[in-house]
């Protein structure tokens, strides 16, 4: 059986353009999912200790320990998740007619207001009614869906390593 010469390693560049995006903005997850857990065990209240001390007992106690220890990483699996799910809808877009910097932008686009506009507006609204939540913690919401966002749009827009990486035909057939 004979292949092109212009074949590549992988079937679609943007569903793998996606998903390392998608990891990279889940590291970046991590670490404000850290910031975030950290930061809300420092502004608590004698009063307010109390109350979500009561809440931790119980028979579940176990179960809301391990899930807060392991949500940092869960949120590197879910964004990865997520980049892979909107490099297909960029994939997509592009069997549409868009070129190819134009969907992996708008895909992005749609990842930003889908997981940054979104909880960031609902976040400020909480902020203006009950106006406990930390300004810097609203920024770390916009922090994942920007990098998937810049990401995506510079792996398909720009020349780089990772071109010849995976876009580079096998060596032998």
């Amino acid at each position: 059986m004979q292949f092109s010469t212009n074949s590549s390693r992988v079937e679609s560049k943007l569903v793998l353009y996606g998903l390392l995006a998608g990891i990279s903005s889940g590291v970046v997850q991590f670490f404000a999912t850290i910031v975030i857990i950290s930061n809300f065990n420092s502004t608590l209240t004698p009063f307010s200790i109390g109350s979500i001390n009561s809440a931790f007992s119980g028979p579940f106690e176990w179960l809301i320990r391990i899930a807060l220890g392991i949500s940092p990483l869960l949120a590197v699996v879910q964004c990865t998740l997520y980049g892979a799910i909107f490099g297909v809808i960029a994939e997509v877009l592009t069997k549409a007619g868009l070129s190819v910097p134009i969907a992996a932008f708008t895909s992005g686009m749609l990842y930003f207001t889908a997981f940054g506009v979104v909880p960031f507006t609902a976040l400020f609204i909480v902020d203006v009614i009950v106006g406990t939540i930390n300004g810097s913690l609203l920024v770390l919401v916009l922090a994942h869906p920007m990098t998937y966002l810049v990401l995506i749009t510079l792996f398909s827009s720009l020349k780089g390593p990772w071109n010849r990486v995976f876009e580079k035909g096998p060596k032998r057939y």
